[in-house]
């Protein structure tokens, strides 16, 4: 998601209700923070723990399928990374793959919460948009590389680092990386929030709705959003649009695009979850969970 903004907005602010936002910029900041962790942040992490560390197996009864597990593979380098490998190796590798996981969920979270309170003038194509997440990780995964590898290096010329110094460089790459990558999806996360912005606004005239529906009226979207939406309606007020959609009702167009919707916000839900554990109760905390992470 990208927030929609310009300079004009800046110089007068949209108004909600007659009003400009109360409390804008603090709103900005905890709906980037809260967004950016959640969206971008955790699931990556999801992505990551589901796709190298869970062992997904199914065991009902007397029947047992022994699944996918990735690990092993994932640990013993996937076949790829040998003693002699440029660059990466059998014995750094372990310095490689956990920053992917570390830094990789900082830097996407900078990169969500940049999204919220950063806007992009330029709308992607429908093709950049598609591309834009494989963009993002590849340019992740290089980038990443490069900052392990610099500390690695900077390790072995002047001695290991403290725990307090490697996590400060951990979240100086995390920041860094972020920005790069919010640079490469601003563009199509800009789509993104325009697309919702209009399937909201959308939405409400076809339910018969009249003014500004709750969520821009209250903070229960970013103030980006809600001033988006407060500009759509008043312009689909002025052209007769609003006036046609609640003629129109609902159509099977509109249900299934909303249907859609909450079927991948289900999945992003289950990818937070499994990021959560797979970072913090596992990773940080050091405990176990039924099936996902089970103990030895």
């Amino acid at each position: 998601m990208i927030a929609v903004s310009s300079r004009r907005a800046k110089r007068e602010p949209v108004l909600i209700d007659g009003k400009p936002i109360h409390g804008r910029a603090i709103q900005q900041l905890i709906w980037g923070a809260v967004l950016g962790t959640v969206l971008f942040g955790l699931f990556f992490s999801g992505l990551y723990y589901g796709g190298t560390q869970v062992h997904w197996y199914v065991h009902l009864g007397g029947f047992y399928w022994r699944g996918v597990w990735v690990k092993p593979h994932w640990d013993g380098g996937m076949g790829i990374i040998h003693a002699h490998t440029w660059l990466i190796n059998t014995a750094n590798w372990p310095d490689y793959r956990h920053p992917y996981r570390n830094i990789g969920l900082g830097a996407f979270a900078v990169m969500g919460a940049l999204s919220i309170t950063g806007g992009s003038k330029k709308m992607a194509s429908r093709w950049y948009t598609a591309l834009a997440p494989l963009l993002v990780l590849i340019a992740a995964l290089v980038l990443i590389t490069a900052g392990v590898w610099v500390t690695l290096w900077a390790n072995a010329r002047w001695g290991p680092a403290s725990h307090l110094v490697t996590a400060l460089e951990a979240a100086l790459l995390a920041v860094i990386v972020g920005r790069v990558l919010h640079t490469i999806w601003k563009p199509a996360g800009t789509r993104i929030q325009h697309f919702l912005v209009e399937r909201g606004v959308d939405r409400h005239f076809r339910r018969g709705g009249v003014g500004l529906p709750r969520w821009v009226r209250h903070p229960l979207a970013p103030p980006t959003m809600r001033e988006a939406a407060a500009t759509l309606i008043a312009e689909d007020e002025a052209s007769g649009e609003a006036s046609a959609l609640r003629a129109e009702g609902h159509t099977r167009k509109s249900s299934t695009i909303w249907w859609i919707a909450g079927t991948v916000l289900v999945l992003v839900l289950a990818f937070d979850f499994l990021g959560f554990i797979g970072h913090f109760w596992v990773g940080v905390l050091g405990h176990n969970f039924p099936y996902l992470a089970p103990g030895s």
